[in-house]
């Protein structure tokens, strides 16, 4: 919601070509949020039945009307939600929610405030938090409908002072939540870990946000996820998916090439370890394993890697194929190790083998992914696994003559795609975008190729995308 490219959950569309061209993720994620938020506001039952009364047609006009759903919401719950709806469906963009906690000399609340940047409709939840040994607690939690760009929450005056507020612990509202220095150095000293795990996911979204907007650095947020992944508190599969490959992210994309070493390998630590605990359930322990494979980096990590390919667990196509991308991106996989991919599962592995190979740091290597990937006869699944494995940080010295390539002769190919209707050509802009040469000649390169007005709108608006995330 935060790229040049977003658009409103709905707005109109002249052909079913531009219909299906939407972001995915503006039209059904955030639509879905957006709904879940409605449903904070009017009641989940309230929702139902306006989707109920908009079905059965009552007030609608024999097709699917905007207008008629939210009159529908309206007429059922009572007030007027046009605009609610021109606000969250109509208006791009995503609102930011702070809370400000004014103590008493006392040590009470004197005032806590939840100011909003933009003032939509909208209820949320405000918790109080308490240290209670290693984690945070929640104390209390109330949902506040606020109310223009500054609500003060009354139901907590009075009360001892937290060591945190967290504003939409409960996740109802679509909203950037700050972590201001309270709540920051409580989770911090907690090990970012809370006693619910919906409010410790809306923590760590808004830290992982800091980070793209350079509030928090790389090695920061790798040291907390790492911190939490070694830890002894609970922690589910998808979470700890989530936190490694944000953590490999920091060292790959968000930290100085310096860094990078030192932090893939202590993200790569901090998941053997977790792995090793004998209190880990196999499901977690699969997903720190492939996690370890991912983020490996000092010659002892990637000798065990090598270890590993021996051992029962590797007979797994997924963390084989981590293990051997890994490996293959340092110059230490062989034909022959590859060639137990496919020889594994004849489809799937030929697609890993193909990302395996092109992630080495050899340039025949990267010459033939190249060709491949962009030669109109290799297939949509084989072009886009040759093209995932192509740009590989650390790489960077060997790929500058790529960067020129990619603008002069493979953005000009994929145009001709995209026109005749092939949707890999897009994929395969993105994928071959040249990500990890992240300086001002890239971005210069995108502002001339924007220029040119034989680009198509979907190859544009990658470039847009592609541009914001490098800087």
């Amino acid at each position: 919601d935060e790229l040049p490219t977003t658009l409103p959950v709905s707005s109109p569309v002249a052909t079913m070509t531009q219909a299906r061209d939407r972001p995915y993720a503006i039209t059904y994620v955030k639509g879905t949020a957006v709904v879940r938020q409605l449903a904070a506001l009017i009641g989940e039952s309230t929702v139902t039945a306006g989707l109920t009364d908009y079905l059965t047609g009552r007030g609608t006009r024999g097709y699917a009307s905007l207008d008629d759903l939210v009159a529908s919401w309206s007429r059922v719950s009572g007030r007027d939600l046009s605009g609610w709806a021109d606000a969250w469906l109509r208006t791009a963009g995503t609102p930011v929610l702070r809370a400000s906690l004014a103590e008493a000399a006392d040590g009470t609340i004197a005032a806590l405030t939840v100011t909003a940047d933009r003032p939509w409709p909208q209820r949320v939840s405000v918790g109080l938090y308490d240290r209670a040994g290693s984690s945070l607690v929640c104390r209390q939690s109330e949902m506040v409908e606020l109310s223009g760009s500054e609500t003060v929450v009354g139901t907590f005056a009075g009360q001892p002072a937290p060591d945190a507020v967290i504003v939409n612990d409960r996740d109802w509202a679509f909203a950037h939540t700050v972590l201001d220095e309270r709540l920051f150095a409580a989770l911090a000293a907690a090990g970012m870990r809370v006693d619910s795990p919906l409010a410790e996911a809306v923590c760590w979204n808004t830290a992982w946000h800091m980070v793209l907007t350079g509030e928090l650095t790389a090695a920061e947020f790798a040291a907390l996820a790492g911190q939490r992944l070694a830890g002894d508190a609970p922690l589910s599969p998808t979470a700890a998916e989530a936190l490694l490959a944000w953590a490999i992210a920091c060292a790959d994309r968000y930290s100085p090439a310096a860094e990078r070493a030192g932090i893939r390998e202590a993200v790569a630590d901090d998941a053997h370890a977790a792995a090793l605990d004998p209190a880990t359930a196999p499901p977690l322990g699969r997903i720190l394993r492939a996690g370890f494979a991912a983020s490996a980096e000092s010659p002892a990590q990637l000798l065990l890697l090598r270890d590993w390919l021996g051992e029962p667990e590797a007979a797994d196509l997924t963390l084989r194929g981590a293990i051997l991308r890994t490996l293959s991106a340092r110059g230490l996989a062989s034909d022959a190790d590859l060639d137990t991919l496919t020889a594994a599962d004849p489809v799937a592995g030929e697609t890993l083998r193909a990302t395996c190979a092109a992630s080495r740091p050899d340039r025949g290597a990267k010459e033939a992914a190249w060709t491949a990937a962009l030669a109109p006869e290799t297939s949509a699944r084989l072009a886009r696994a040759h093209a995932e494995g192509f740009w590989v940080p650390g790489q960077e010295e060997m790929m500058t003559a790529y960067r020129d390539r990619y603008f002069a002769e493979a953005l000009p190919a994929l145009v001709a795609r995209d026109t005749n209707g092939e949707r890999i050509a897009r994929r395969l802009a993105r994928l071959l975008f040249p990500s990890t040469l992240a300086d001002d000649e890239t971005l210069t390169a995108v502002r001339a190729a924007l220029d040119n007005s034989t680009i198509t709108a979907p190859l544009r608006a990658v470039l847009l995308e592609e541009a914001a995330e490098l800087q």
